[in-house]
């Protein structure tokens, strides 16, 4: 369960990173902020071919993580649009 949660951890963490780079100007973008960008998103892709594999192991508490996420994800993105929403309105 531990390491299921530290790659969850490591992947949205690594996912936050990456969305901050997309406001880097177009002139900066040199070759270390490529080389970051690559090592981070195979990083990425690694980390959740780990999360698949846990979840694919089947014990019993990152399927229960597992749901509990699933059913979180889309009551935050729905607060998050009423939010927003109650924000263009005032």
């Amino acid at each position: 369960m531990t390491t299921f949660a530290y790659l969850v951890f490591f992947a949205l963490t690594t996912t936050a990173f990456l969305w901050s780079r997309r406001g880097t100007l177009s002139d900066s973008r040199g070759p270390a902020f490529w080389a970051k960008t690559i090592v981070a998103m195979l990083f990425l892709l690694g980390t959740c071919a780990l999360v698949v594999a846990s979840i694919a192991r089947g014990s019993i508490e990152v399927l229960t993580a597992s749901a509990l996420i699933g059913v979180g994800v889309p009551l935050f993105a729905a607060a998050h649009r009423l939010r927003a929403r109650r924000m263009v309105c005032v």
